[in-house]
């Protein structure tokens, strides 16, 4: 049977100890603060705890006396299920050498106003190291989380990832310490914050004060005028993002913008799309061996001779087989009877007169193509730092993932398949939003649905792909969806097709945002060749 935890009378007695000392005055706080959370005092310190309470499991001691002041953490429900003491460096036993604080031994570490993650009436949380820190920031009506510790500041950030829906309209502003550990600290959750798309300022205090309640101490107007100079600065940033403070730049965009959509080649593709490719994420899906691969670097192909950049991340085939097929079929476009397959290029079974010509050919596109080999373990956060550092030399751009399965769990986190998709597509979005570029994913399908017609169902994982995108597409063979009921049957008449030169193909658009929400367009596939080209309707 699991025993509740519930320190609340053991905090009310301490709390009735607190007038007898000056050290929480001393500290800058005030007595409704003090009130507030209930903050003790004990002249016999952690050992009159010890013996009040049976769930303490720790033993006296004269260094345990040596801390004095109580510093409870409540719960959303406002029970006190773990607490912090604070030594009285005066009271240590000659010799001693111990923390500042005292952790509950046998407990988990429990992060002060964590509760503000499940509930606040703030959309703004500050975060500061120390609990006398966020104590500082609460005297002038503000909400502060303290870590209590820098080694805790991983945990906060996964608590924050936890609770990511009830905080989705909060910003978080970082106050660290005036020291090394401090500039650590800020780094760190920095960085973290950017990876998961959390909304974290950092502010750095005067110089001449080492952290929050130093400053409190010192200059108690000084500190409000702060704290409200960061809420002002905040807001202001907050009514940049109403439509009201964004029309001007809204019609000034749509007058003089004379970027159009990207045209993929294929006209028909086009049309349906509004044109072509604009930002945000596109997801291409197929059962294995279709083409998928082969339809989207034609694609890329294409869009590089017209002299637009394209970024391409391929995490599973090397750089010289994606240009062999791209040499493949442009021998195809100078001689369909004298085409050479990628496999003859790279055994060398091409004539040197050809291959120079297919060259010639590619030129313009290797000069706009960018084939980035990623290594196995990449992950979106590595995508995102090479396209950020494109996009500041490049003013269009186009990006392809190929492809979405092989894309690792960012560092740190343990997901599960559907998480990690979810995870993933969430984060291509933020990309192609952020930098404001096409972004081509190439998705693998359930294995269960190699022999149905495409839709939502087929792609692995689906839920993040439905939702986050913004074009949702797959491949398959024409009249998949009238071929043979039974799926054995099914299976072998589709390795029939497969088996052929050139398949009757159709691109399936399953949604797309702005734009006809579903489409059927054929093509016919020379497979030999890696070349999709238009059927004639």
């Amino acid at each position: 049977m699991t025993v509740e935890i519930n320190f609340n009378e053991l905090i009310n007695h301490l709390h009735r100890n607190v007038e007898q000392t000056d050290y929480f005055r001393k500290r800058g706080l005030s007595e409704n603060i003090v009130k507030k959370y209930k903050l003790g005092y004990s002249a016999n310190g952690m050992n009159d705890a010890i013996q009040l309470s049976t769930a303490l499991n720790e033993r006296p001691s004269d260094v345990m006396k040596a801390f004095k002041y109580f510093l409870p953490i409540w719960d959303e429900d406002n029970v006190c299920r773990y607490f912090i003491s604070r030594v009285d460096e005066q009271s240590v036993p000659e010799g001693k050498k111990v923390n500042k604080t005292h952790n509950l031994k046998g407990y988990r570490v429990k992060l002060f106003n964590e509760r503000y993650l499940k509930s606040c009436n703030s959309n703004l949380i500050f975060v500061v190291e120390g609990i006398f820190d966020a104590l500082s920031i609460e005297e002038f009506g503000f909400y502060a989380i303290a870590l209590n510790s820098v080694s805790n500041a991983d945990m906060l950030m996964k608590k924050i990832v936890e609770q990511r829906n009830s905080i989705e309209d909060k910003a978080f502003v970082l106050i660290p310490d005036n020291d090394t550990s401090g500039e650590k600290l800020a780094t760190f959750m920095k960085k973290k914050a950017e990876e998961e798309g959390i909304e974290l300022r950092v502010f750095h205090l005067p110089s001449k004060y080492k952290d929050v309640n130093e400053f409190l101490v010192d200059d108690r107007k000084g500190l409000e005028s702060f704290l409200k100079e960061i809420e002002k600065r905040i807001k202001s940033e907050w009514e940049k993002h109403f439509v009201a403070a964004y029309l001007d730049d809204f019609v000034k965009e749509i007058t003089e913008n004379s970027l159009k959509p990207i045209s993929t080649g294929f006209q028909e593709l086009d049309k349906v799309l509004g044109g072509g490719l604009v930002p945000g994420l596109y997801v291409l899906g197929a059962a294995t061996s279709l083409g998928k691969t082969a339809f989207v670097q034609q694609i890329s192909d294409y869009i590089a001779s017209t002299h637009i950049p394209v970024l391409y991340f391929s995490l599973e085939m090397s750089k010289k087989e994606l240009i062999s097929r791209s040499l493949s079929r442009q021998t195809f476009l100078i001689s369909p009877r004298k085409a050479y397959t990628s496999q003859d290029i790279l055994l060398g079974k091409i004539p040197q007169e050809v291959l120079m010509e297919a060259l010639s050919n590619y030129k313009i596109i290797s000069h706009n193509m960018a084939i980035i080999e990623s290594p196995f373990d990449s992950d979106v956060l590595s995508i995102r730092n090479i396209v950020k550092e494109y996009k500041t030399k490049c003013d269009r751009l186009v990006v392809v993932v190929d492809y979405l399965q092989i894309l690792m769990s960012p560092k740190g986190k343990s997901l599960s398949d559907k998480q990690l998709v979810d995870y993933n597509v969430t984060q291509l979005k933020k990309i192609s939003r952020d930098f404001d570029v096409p972004l081509i994913v190439i998705s693998s399908f359930n294995r269960a649905h190699y022999v149905h017609s495409v839709s939502f169902e087929s792609f692995k994982e689906s839920g993040g792909i439905e939702y986050s995108a913004d074009v949702v597409c797959g491949l398959q063979f024409k009249d998949i969806d009238k071929a043979a009921k039974n799926e054995e049957a099914r299976r072998d008449l589709i390795n029939q097709w497969k088996a052929k030169e050139i398949r009757d193909m159709e691109l399936v658009i399953l949604k797309q945002r702005n734009g006809i929400g579903y489409a059927k367009i054929p093509f016919y596939y020379q497979s030999k060749f890696n070349y999709y080209i238009p059927a004639v309707k």
